[in-house]
């Protein structure tokens, strides 16, 4: 500070550390119910009792009927393992209804069968369904004798139906099953096909307390054929994504050439206390993330994580008083697909600020340098560090020690918590 009779002492120092604000995130759409067959620990032929949800959900598709309960087939589709549904065993699996607004719905199938001629989402054989007796708030996924694939919804009744009519041929074949709550947009896909749309109500679906894997809830209409693989998105999935996943589908399945996964995107790195959370928009066709670290924005990179299946990652080895440097990537069926931007983040070393008073002397350092232990010496040439014993203050986001001032020289550093 400044008067008409000159300079002030300084103040005390303090440390600042620059956090970034993320911008508020877009909506994603949420895995609400995953059912794969390659989860599955059954031997081949085994009756399948419980599906599990991968989604993480608890969303798991039971039979309790041991009469309904559908088979294991270890290598059902090009080597990969489905579970086996046999119409004449009435076989079946129920889930809660994970969904009721905006939803897509993945399904990895094959039939020789379908079941009628009609053309409304309940007349056909039930692959996803959650199809209720007469006008109401239902929807489902199935397929009819002429082979062709039936979505839709209702209250009123809308149905799309495929253009194309061999999806009994007994070749396994994926259908997506798109719906937009706010226009009653229903589309339909096959094998990454377009094929058609329709409109149907506006309303939450909310009739079907369970869908089932098989059949209708209604228990008629059942399947004979496999089922791979099942997602349930909850949310509105964007073209982008939903070939993304397809073409995921496709080349677990055999049945596309491998697509690698796309780069994560929204990429960032926020500093804290000896950590880097790293964050990113999830890859909604990726098994599972990397993240990797160098000192220079040019590398070269080490992986320090592998196998994550979130989108989020905390560093508790990022070097304080550097730039860490990171990038994540994301993987999937193919293997390994492009890594997102590097992201540099500095993360700080606390500040010890240091006040001499005629008897006492104080020192004071940030708050958020949790675990930091202070530290004392008489010589920086010979001295020994040892820890100061007395405990600070907090407040105002500084911590605050005040020592009593003596005639030897004394220094003073905080030592890092972890080695």
């Amino acid at each position: 500070a400044m008067n008409a009779t000159g300079e002030s002492a300084n103040s005390a120092q303090i440390a600042v550390t620059a956090v970034v604000t993320p911008p508020p995130p877009v909506p994603q759409p949420t895995l609400a119910a995953w059912f794969k067959a390659d989860a599955l620990s059954y031997a081949n032929g085994a009756l399948v009792a419980s599906w599990i949800d991968s989604s993480g959900s608890g969303n798991t598709a039971t039979q309790s009927a041991t009469a309904s309960q559908p088979s294991y087939v270890t290598a059902a589709i090009n080597g990969r393992p489905a579970v086996h549904f046999n119409a004449a065993e009435t076989d079946s699996l129920a889930f809660t209804r994970p969904v009721k607004d905006n939803f897509a719905i993945f399904c990895v199938f094959r039939s020789t069968q379908g079941l009628n001629t009609g053309t409304n989402f309940y007349e056909g054989a039930g692959l996803v369904s959650g199809e209720k007796s007469g006008v109401t708030t239902d929807f489902g996924l199935s397929l009819n004798a002429n082979g062709k694939l039936l979505a839709g919804t209702g209250s009123p009744d809308a149905t799309i139906a495929s253009t194309g009519s061999t999806f009994k041929n007994g070749s396994a074949h994926i259908a997506v099953f798109k719906r937009t709550k706010s226009t009653g947009l229903l589309e339909l896909f096959a094998d990454g096909i377009a094929q058609g749309t329709a409109t149907g109500g506006v309303q939450s679906l909310t009739a079907p307390a369970s869908l089932i894997l098989g059949s209708h809830p209604v228990l008629n209409n059942f399947l004979t054929g496999d089922i791979a693989e099942v997602k349930i998105y909850d949310g509105i999935i964007n073209d982008a994504d939903r070939s993304a996943v397809s073409s995921a589908l496709a080349f677990k399945y055999g049945i596309g050439p491998a697509v690698s996964a796309r780069a994560p995107a929204d990429f960032l790195a926020v500093a804290g206390n000896l950590r880097a959370t790293l964050t990113w928009t999830p890859v909604m066709e990726a098994t599972s993330y990397t993240v990797s670290w160098s000192a220079t924005a040019d590398g070269p990179f080490t992986q320090i994580a592998q196998n994550l299946t979130s989108s989020t990652f905390v560093d508790l080895t990022a070097t304080p008083g550097k730039t860490n440097y990171y990038k994540v990537t994301a993987y999937n069926e193919s293997g390994a697909g492009l890594s997102s931007t590097v992201f540099g983040i500095f993360v700080s070393l606390p500040v010890v600020g240091i006040t001499a008073g005629s008897g006492s002397v104080t020192l004071r350092w940030p708050d958020w340098a949790t675990g930091w232990i202070l530290n004392s010496t008489n010589s920086l040439q010979q001295g020994t560090w040892s820890p100061v014993l007395a405990s600070p203050t907090t407040s105002g986001g500084v911590k605050e020690l005040v020592l009593p001032r003596d005639s030897a020289m004394k220094f003073f550093r905080l030592a890092s918590p972890t080695p």
